[in-house]
């Protein structure tokens, strides 16, 4: 058999490879230069007359791998004596073939999830020990080199014998001895591979490699040794990746997904009153938009910390501090790329796999999603006819898995604010299971009767600690498309959070944080004005929805109406209804099922007046049509 010299895939060892191939098999017992970075080794066939069998060791001694054959066996081709290669052990390769660099053997090794086997050459079987080995590959070549530009040439057919050429059948190469032949396509039905000319340098050999497939590639046996021949490649599935189990099982936001679909009909023509939407169709303060382009212009537009910049956070801190009644320090802060993503990664830090969180109805569509993802398991808990908290059915509803609870005040989609006597009993109950608190106050600075929720973490000093804080620029700024949020906290809560999102997002957006930062800094005059308007915005719906005969619990906050339609529905309920609503009268609303309340739809009231009266002719005529005999 050739003599085996050895190759180092990287940077640096020609020289050591050339050295070694000349020299052959004796110096196949050291161990290559340990300089030599990389994972890959290969041999390849040195000077014919020498022959027997050999060691060969990467620079790091193949990793520690053994003999023990943990991976199982292999059966491989091969011509002519036998090589000993530490980790891996080939055998019987026994017969002589002068001139032809001995036979080719190619084994591909991937780690844990054991090895391919690339290649299979012309005489003798005999079984090859894989042990164990990782991380990286191992590729190893033994003969049939030849010379390429003597090898065969190949031609292509389809299944029926039909010639093709490149380009008509994608992302596969087929080898055909030393000559190569492209194959561009599916392979969907097979194809067969026709070597035309015997090689005058090696034997025969064909394979067929197919990035997509799961399997290992696929080889042609039956290729004739000498002449040419046929070989018949089986059919080769197309690459279907598809999303894991966590992601396959999310549903699209379908809040979102409506608001997109009522878009998209306007854009075609048709003439549609958007109710669907859930932010404020207000421009952001000027303030914002001067400290967004500043911040362009300053260049400050680079990475900042994970958790935020430090006048941001300490600004959060004073707000927050100032605004629920609680000392906040900057560590207690993170800053994220928005409520929701705040909300998300507050979820992910706090949930340990099969923990129940109860999600109060209705609930804002992306909680359920967000809960499971993190791999808890969501428990809704049906509320008060009024959308208010029930707290005997909380009660109920805590098991021995309960870890947490959330709240969300004012509500979307009802409106619903708490008051301060129901934060109390939340904070008790709190306590007296033992459960965090992840209360999103997204919608805080939108409330048009009485005052804001008092936040669980202003309860008691047991609260403060068991209390998330998730709140926003996007509702009570109109800075939507800034996505800028935090969550306060626990530091040690907090913190890991940041650590998350440092490995996820890097840091939340620097032109967002500045533009943010100035609202804190100073209140702009155009909330209170956007806040008066949401106000008669408010009546002028609310009154409408109940001059139709809806019962509408009162929206104390946020800028939703969550009517109750459960006289109006059919086997499709709420969503049926909203699609109905939607192709015969061009308003698109959100069916209350998304929210856990089949018998709601949810409309917003974050449009002009003119549009509002509008959508309430349109549903009132709707509702006409449809009302029961």
């Amino acid at each position: 058999m050739a003599g085996l010299g050895v190759h180092a895939e990287a940077a640096g060892v020609e020289a050591q490879e050339a050295r070694i191939a000349e020299q052959g098999l004796a110096q196949l017992a050291d161990p290559v230069d340990p300089s030599v970075d990389g994972p890959v080794r290969r041999l390849k066939a040195a000077p014919p007359e020498v022959a027997g069998q050999g060691q060969v060791r990467t620079a790091e001694d193949i990793q520690g791998v053994d003999a023990s054959g943990e991976l199982g066996r292999r059966r491989v081709q091969g011509r002519e004596g036998g090589i000993d290669v530490e980790g891996l052990r080939v055998l019987g390769l026994n017969q002589r073939a002068p001139g032809l660099g001995g036979a080719q053997l190619l084994l591909h090794h991937q780690g844990r999830e054991g090895i391919e086997q690339l290649a299979q050459l012309a005489a003798g079987h005999e079984e090859v020990h894989i042990p164990r080995h990782e991380p990286g590959h191992i590729h190893i070549e033994v003969g049939l080199r030849g010379r390429e530009q003597e090898g065969g040439e190949g031609e292509v057919a389809d299944e029926q014998g039909q010639p093709q050429k490149n380009g008509e059948i994608a992302q596969e190469t087929v080898f055909a001895g030393h000559g190569q032949v492209e194959v561009r396509g599916g392979l969907g039905a097979g194809v067969r591979v026709r070597l035309g000319a015997e090689p005058k340098c090696g034997w025969p050999a064909i394979m067929v490699a197919s990035p997509g497939r799961r399997s290992p590639p696929a080889f042609l046996p039956g290729v004739a040794r000498q002449g040419g021949g046929d070989g018949y490649v089986s059919p080769m599935e197309p690459a279907q990746l598809s999303p894991n189990r966590r992601v396959g099982a999310i549903s699209l936001s379908a809040t979102l997904a409506l608001d997109a679909r009522a878009k998209a009909l306007a854009a075609s023509g048709a003439d549609v009153v958007n109710m669907s939407v859930g932010e404020p169709d207000f421009d952001a303060p000027a303030a914002v938009q001067a400290a967004a382009v500043a911040a362009i212009g300053g260049g400050r537009v680079r990475y900042t910390p994970a958790a935020g910049r430090p006048e941001l956070r300490a600004a959060i801190a004073a707000h927050v501090s100032e605004t629920r009644g609680i000392e906040v320090s900057p560590a207690e802060v993170t800053v994220c790329h928005s409520g929701k993503h705040a909300l998300s990664g507050t979820l992910l830090t706090l949930i340990e796999p099969g923990a129940e969180v109860l999600l109060l109805l209705p609930a804002w569509v992306s909680y359920v999603e967000q809960v499971t993802y993190a791999g808890g398991t969501p428990v809704s808990v049906a509320p008060r006819r009024d959308c208010g908290p029930d707290f005997a059915a909380i009660a109920a509803a805590i098991g021995p898995h309960t870890r947490g609870i959330m709240v969300n005040s004012p509500s979307n989609p009802s409106g619903y604010v708490w008051s301060a006597a129901e934060i109390r009993e939340l904070a008790c109950l709190a306590r007296e299971h033992d459960l965090w608190i992840l209360s999103d106050e997204i919608y805080r600075r939108l409330v048009y009767e009485g005052q804001p929720s008092p936040s669980p973490a202003s309860v008691s000093a047991d609260a403060r600690a068991r209390t998330l804080i998730v709140d926003g620029a996007s509702k009570s700024y109109a800075m939507t498309g800034y996505r800028i949020g935090f969550v306060v906290g626990p530091e040690p809560i907090a913190a890991g959070v940041a650590r998350l999102h440092s490995h996820l997002t890097g840091s939340p957006n620097a032109v967002s944080q500045d533009a943010y930062l100035a609202v804190l800094q100073s209140e702009p005059p155009e909330v209170a004005a956007m806040v008066d308007e949401f106000a008669a915005r408010r009546t002028l719906l609310v009154g409408g929805l109940r001059k139709l005969g809806l019962e509408v619990p009162t929206p104390r906050g946020a800028f939703y109406a969550f009517p109750r339609v459960d006289q109006y529905l059919d086997e499709r309920g709420s969503v049926g209804l909203c699609a109905d609503l939607l192709e015969s009268h061009g308003l698109a609303t959100v069916p209350g099922a998304v929210f856990g309340l089949d018998e709601h739809i949810r409309l917003s009231y974050s449009l002009a007046t003119a549009s509002i009266e509008e959508a309430l002719a349109r549903l009132g005529a709707f509702l006409e049509k449809r009302r029961p005999s």
